[in-house]
């Protein structure tokens, strides 16, 4: 998907799971949001996978990071 950048998912010792997606533009996102493949996928999830879920769409207010050479 065009804009995507990447995913990854974590899993605590109860089963419960958050997965971070990352994008390059708020475009990229609703693109992503609103392509049909993924709307078909959300809803299959949402009825024969998922008990429940929560949604959060956050922006990025600051990163920071280092690399030790």
């Amino acid at each position: 998907m065009p804009g995507f950048q990447s995913v990854k998912k974590f899993t605590a010792d109860d089963g419960e799971t958050v997965s971070i997606y990352r994008f390059e533009s708020e475009q990229a996102l609703e693109a992503w949001r609103t392509q049909p493949d993924h709307i078909e996928a959300m809803k299959r999830g949402h009825a024969e996978f998922y008990a429940s879920g929560h949604l959060q769409i956050c922006k990025v207010i600051r990163e920071v990071g280092f690399k030790k050479p």
